[in-house]
């Protein structure tokens, strides 16, 4: 066979790979990276922004690292491209908006990180454009910069994220690590979100425009800040299952949570969050409880569950623990479809799921 299965020439080297897909060397100049498979073998330091402008590019890092040298945007991702990244450290782009990726097409990320990119408009790290759909599994994306909004990414397309952690990540405006913009679609699920910050404006973890959807899930908040809404700023539609948000902070309304349009939560545990309003702020909105939550204050309007100290262990850095006398222990009135929680531990491991991001395990 003189191809492979998606019509890269065989052999790339000085025999012929095994399996379906012959594996390619990764240009490092400026310009269009040909549909294929690459190995990166060293970090590469570019001269310029990779183009990925028609069928599939995948690339297997093992640990590498891909630098723009703090002058260039490392990817742009046209539409009916797809771009698959694995074990790749994205670090130091530069650009206008999405300084690692600047996705109109289709990007998956695994197993990575995103570090240390900065954008002087939106989406330090990545901007996800309309029409474009983007996944992150697995990723550390951390200390990415915008100036704008989206300090780690900004969407406008379709995000889906599992098991990834989003820290040390600003925004000189809106959405200290997400700004999830109109009409646009953000699912997070076993995350993490510690230390970001919307240094001027809202949502220092995340920010939902008017006609966003945001759904979050077995994940934890911590340490985020904002002048509104420590957390999340919520001005669309948001769904919270069995989250932790605590110790977040804002210098005005909404340490965790500010809301002005329409949130449902079940089994979240909200405490120990500062701001002129305490916990959470609602106005013209409605935060429905749907039951299983728990406040150590009263300020985010559940019908029971409030003024109640959920004994949180400390912060690790990923999660807070359950202490062993927790009443979030088996006290969720439903397991809401989760059957695992943040780190992977199976739910219910008593007579009923626990509330918050973490099972207990006696």
């Amino acid at each position: 066979m003189t191809t492979d299965q998606i019509g890269t020439p065989r052999p790339q080297g000085s025999a012929c790979d095994i399996g379906a897909i012959e594996v390619k060397s990764l240009s490092t100049t400026n310009g269009t990276i040909d549909s294929g498979s690459y190995v990166l073998t060293a970090d590469i330091t570019l001269t310029g922004t990779l183009h990925i402008t028609q069928g599939v590019v995948s690339i297997e890092g093992n640990g590498f690292a891909i630098d723009g040298n703090n002058t260039h945007r490392l990817f742009l991702v046209t539409n009916n491209a797809v771009l698959n990244l694995n074990q790749v450290t994205l670090r130091n782009g530069n650009g206008y908006g999405g300084s690692a990726i600047l996705n109109f097409g289709q990007a998956n990320v695994l197993n990575s990180l995103i570090l240390n990119n900065n954008a002087t408009y939106n989406g330090g790290a990545i901007s996800n454009e309309r029409g474009s759909m983007l996944f992150i599994g697995n990723t550390t994306i951390s200390g990415n910069t915008a100036g704008s909004s989206g300090g780690a990414i900004y969407n406008r397309g379709g995000i889906f994220t599992v098991n990834s952690t989003f820290s040390n990540n600003s925004a000189g405006n809106s959405g200290g690590a997400i700004f999830n913009n109109i009409n646009s679609t953000f699912t997070v699920t076993n995350s993490s979100f510690s230390n970001n910050a919307a240094t001027s404006s809202e949502g220092g973890a995340i920010f939902n425009n008017t006609k966003g959807n945001i759904e979050i899930q077995n994940s934890t908040f911590s340490g985020n800040s904002a002048v509104n809404g420590g957390a999340i700023r919520n001005r669309g539609i948001s769904t919270l299952t069995n989250n932790t948000i605590s110790e977040n902070s804002a210098t005005s309304l909404g340490g965790a949570i500010a809301n002005t349009n329409t949130m449902s939560i079940i089994n979240n545990i909200i405490s120990n969050n500062t701001s002129t309003s305490g916990n959470c702020y609602n106005s013209g909105g409605a935060i429905a409880d749907s039951g299983g939550n728990l406040e150590d204050t009263n300020t985010c309007g559940l019908s029971s569950g409030f003024n109640t100290n959920p004994l949180l262990g400390a912060f690790n850095g990923s999660y807070y623990p359950l202490q062993a006398s927790s009443p979030a222990i088996d006290a969720a009135p439903t397991c809401a479809g989760l059957f695992a929680d943040q780190i992977g531990t199976s739910r219910p491991q008593g007579s009923a799921c626990d509330i918050g991001a973490i099972e207990y395990i006696n």
